[in-house]
């Protein structure tokens, strides 16, 4: 799936599409999420991923700056090494976000931030 949504992105992706990309029925995808926009905004559960791959509790522990960003960026090449699909997806989803996605996705880091699920 993420594949297909990062070739296509938003716009051009259908549900339909990835419902038979991931080999469910669309219907438990309405069923999940209710729509489209509800899935793209499910993206902090990769996001959250991420974080863990990269060990950001532990690298904001070091005392040397150098050695904390050392320590980062060999974590990030090798999560983008083994998960490039992935990792491409929630870049983009957070730095290319469609504008019709945009309040939607403020209002949920927000909530985030505030510790909401």
């Amino acid at each position: 799936m993420f594949v297909l949504v990062c070739a296509s992105w938003y716009k051009n992706t259908s549900t339909e599409m990835i419902a038979e990309v991931a080999g469910t029925p669309k219907a438990l995808i309405f069923h999940h999420f209710r729509n489209k926009t509800k899935l793209y905004l499910k993206l902090e559960y990769c996001s959250r991923k991420i974080g863990a791959e990269l060990k950001l509790d532990t690298v904001l522990a070091y005392d040397d700056f150098f050695q904390a960003i050392d320590e980062f960026s060999r974590l990030k090449f090798n999560y983008i090494r083994n998960s490039p699909d992935e990792y491409k997806l929630v870049y983009e989803a957070l730095y290319l976000t469609p504008d019709e996605l945009k309040p939607d996705l403020q209002e949920k880091v927000r909530g985030c931030n505030r510790g909401e699920p």
